[in-house]
């Protein structure tokens, strides 16, 4: 004989809140609130700034002026230290953690880096700089080179296609805005009453600017 359908839905409804309640039991048992301190290996010196990291989920905070942090992760999370000058460490937190606290005290050693050997000498003089030009030899090949290069005519083409650099951008910027500005709620100046451009445009036109 099978359950009246009225009885099966007071049935579930009766057994959904104990399952709710179970769930959320799971949830807060697996949260632990994550507290330490941060500082290093050979002298026991706070490290403020240092990054701590949930792995899994991309999530960090940073130590304070004191080198302690207090965050939420979830028990058999992986949590990396990081700090710039020192070797990066990973923890993973215990699922037998009892209760829901967990205090770490991470001692971070220090990252040696081997760079190049650099020579630094002292400039030249102005005696060694003037010996040295004009005791100094090159070919014919390499004159002709230079002096192609800073041909007049050959730079300003070349300064038509190089783009602006971010002062000239910024600048350009501005001029637009402030010409906005000034026409604002009027109709601007129209360059065909301009009598400056008329006989700017007569005068190019005469010299052969738009023989082309």
């Amino acid at each position: 004989m099978g359950i009246p359908s009225k009885h099966l839905v007071i049935c579930i409804l009766a057994v959904l809140p104990g399952l709710s309640h179970a769930q959320f039991d799971k949830i807060k048992d697996s949260m632990v609130q994550l507290s330490g301190i941060v500082m290093t290996a050979d002298s026991l010196k706070a490290l403020q700034g240092a990054t701590i990291t949930i792995k899994k989920e991309h999530r960090a905070t940073i130590t304070n002026e004191f080198g302690a942090f207090n965050m939420m992760v979830t028990k058999g999370d992986t949590i990396q230290f990081t700090f710039v000058g020192f070797k990066s460490q990973e923890v993973l937190i215990p699922f037998n953690i009892p209760g829901n606290q967990y205090t770490i005290i991470k001692t971070m050693t220090a990252d040696t880096q081997y760079l190049a050997v650099t020579i630094i000498r002292p400039r030249p003089t102005k005696a060694q700089f003037e010996r040295d030009f004009v005791n100094l030899k090159y070919n014919n090949f390499e004159d002709s080179i230079i002096r192609i290069n800073m041909d007049p005519k050959i730079l300003k083409s070349l300064s038509k296609s190089v783009p602006r650099d971010g002062k000239e951008n910024s600048n350009y910027n501005l001029n637009n805005e402030a010409k906005s500005y000034y026409y604002s709620s009027q109709v601007p100046p129209m360059k065909i009453f301009d009598i400056p451009s008329w006989k700017k445009f007569i005068q190019s036109w005469k010299n052969g600017a738009y023989k082309q």
